[in-house]
């Protein structure tokens, strides 16, 4: 958390770093030039006048020199160093150590030393797969096709391009769900499409009338279907 500025002490800071020393007023930023040697602060009616008196562009204050070779700025730089004496709470997790914005380079070159240096501060501690997480993706390696449709749509066309590669199955399930709009029966109608051959059913279901709840379909054809080769499913279901 930052720690605020007294306000009289932004004033006096201000004015110290903002006065011209010729006329001892602050001039209007868009009107004045700062030496880049001293870091002094003149008015440009103040300082053109000097330097016609003069003869020469110095400085009435360190007798310094404005050549081409230094920047005439027409900023100052008395906020900025009000700026980089302002302390606040670090902001890295874990640290709460109070520091300024002249001290924030250094301290952040610090933090990231240490996550070079200190092993336990970039290791990883998620390197063990749970036996339940691996048998979840043993599940997901074999290819599966989630489709949503509506009632009375046009036939679905489902492609499985390379099988289901289980041989131990002997069935197809058919997720029923509903919309916000609960019916209470569904009528779905399946068709599967191997080589020469054709299979097709119609099932019906029935929402619970309190809660809606969806349910499977079960589609099985006993032989015929070879589940470790390509096949086409077709469905259409509506509610009612």
């Amino acid at each position: 958390m930052t720690d605020p500025i007294d306000e009289n002490l932004l004033v006096q800071k201000v004015s110290q770093d903002y006065e011209c020393p010729i006329c001892m007023s602050v001039p209007h930023p868009s009107h004045a030039i700062e030496h880049s040697q001293c870091g002094k602060i003149f008015c440009e009616k103040c300082i053109f006048v000097w330097w016609e008196f003069q003869h020469k562009c110095v400085c009435p204050y360190c007798r310094g020199d404005f050549t081409d070779f230094q920047t005439v700025k027409k900023h100052s730089r008395a906020l900025y160093n009000i700026l980089m004496e302002q302390k606040f709470r670090c902001p890295v997790s874990g640290c709460s150590e109070i520091i300024s914005f002249n001290e924030y380079i250094k301290h952040m070159k610090k933090h990231n030393n240490n996550l070079e240096t200190l092993p336990e501060s970039v290791s990883d501690k998620w390197t063990t797969v749970y036996p339940e997480d691996q048998s979840t993706e043993e599940i997901f390696e074999k290819p599966f096709i989630v489709k949503w449709f509506n009632e009375n749509n046009p036939w679905e066309l489902l492609i499985f391009p390379d099988g289901l590669n289980e041989s131990n199955r002997d069935d197809i399930a058919v997720f029923v769900g509903t919309t916000n709009d609960v019916r209470s029966r569904a009528v779905v109608s399946i068709e599967i499409k191997q080589g020469e051959f054709y299979h097709k059913k119609i099932a019906k279901h029935s929402f619970s009338p309190q809660t809606g709840r969806p349910g499977f379909i079960q589609f099985c054809p006993k032989n015929g279907i070879n589940f470790g080769r390509p096949f086409l499913l077709a469905f259409k279901a509506t509610t009612f």
